[in-house]
């Protein structure tokens, strides 16, 4: 085993007496932070073009996890039955936004039942924020922001709710816990370094 696995079937060790959510929250922390922090400084809820930026930014880390809307994992397909790259496409096209989508990171062995909860935690959890962006996009220089996709997240909290649930009640194994961690932080590290390349290719032009 890596020093690297190690680590991470440490960490799940450490957590194992605590529900699976705890395991993923605490153990996502640190990127959650960093992630909320790329998107704080990057404006993408104060003006048009971070606006626009963070719409780009979206339909790419979807559309890397189309392969959630496919899955057929007892328990965990039911969350996925409708993608909003429909309303994030028509944003953008309301936006005149047309940067080329970024190549995608090959789909690897993550997709496997706990893998792929790992990685629902993050696709799930990036719908939470939609109230508080839409209120802060309703006091910034932006007039009319096209809302289909954040509009369409209004009713995360129900499903995230649920999700937790289904996920808590199921009987993981240490090595499937230490999966779930790992997909999910990779989750994390894809939307921090898809934000960045949107963001920070920005700036350089």
């Amino acid at each position: 085993m890596s020093i690297l696995r190690q680590a991470e079937s440490n960490t799940v060790d450490a957590l194992r007496a605590q529900p699976s959510i705890d395991t993923l929250r605490q153990g996502t922390q640190a990127l959650h932070s960093r992630l909320d922090g790329l998107l704080t400084a990057s404006g993408s809820f104060d003006h048009l073009s971070g606006y626009r930026r963070y719409l780009i930014m979206m339909r790419s880390f979807y559309a890397e996890h189309a392969w959630l809307y496919r899955c057929d994992h007892p328990g965990l397909c039911g969350f996925f039955d409708e993608s909003p790259m429909t309303s994030i496409l028509r944003d953008l096209q309301d936006l005149e936004a047309t940067a080329p989508l970024l190549r995608c990171a090959p789909e690897s062995a993550e997709n496997e039942p706990a893998g792929a909860w790992g990685r629902a935690y993050v696709l799930l959890g990036s719908n939470l924020g939609a109230k508080e962006i839409l209120a802060r996009l309703g006091q910034s220089r932006i007039a009319n922001p096209p809302l289909r996709f954040l509009n369409g997240c209004r009713t995360s909290a129900t499903r995230w709710r649920t999700y937790m649930d289904a996920l808590n009640t199921q009987a993981w194994t240490v090595s499937q816990e230490a999966s779930m961690l790992r997909s999910a932080r990779f989750g994390f590290n894809r939307a921090i370094l898809i934000g960045q390349d949107i963001f920070e290719g920005a700036k350089r032009t």
